[in-house]
């Protein structure tokens, strides 16, 4: 017996409703979901490995400012200090 046969529910919208293709996409965007908020954690982790480790060769890295910049082949890497906003710029070249 149903929970909605127990309940005594009957009618439009008292019934559950299964449709095969529908199970398929919610399936896929919580799979996607996932992923995306595991590798929202780990872009944290590794943005705030990366601020440390900024500040840890913060003498070698600071400019008047008071920002730390590094630069690392064609990226650079800003850090405002105080806000401790990370700034992250690539150049190619098209040669």
């Amino acid at each position: 017996m149903t929970e909605e046969q127990e309940l005594g529910l009957k009618g439009k919208g008292a019934e559950i409703v299964r449709i095969e293709a529908l199970d398929k996409l919610v399936e896929k965007y919580i799979s996607l979901r996932d992923k995306r908020a595991e590798l929202s954690r780990r872009e944290s982790e590794a943005k705030a490995a990366l601020i440390d480790g900024m500040h840890e060769h913060s003498e070698q890295l600071s400019r008047p400012d008071g920002s730390l910049v590094y630069s690392f082949d064609e990226t650079t890497v800003s850090l405002i200090i105080g806000d401790e906003k990370l700034k992250i710029e690539t150049s190619f070249n098209d040669n």
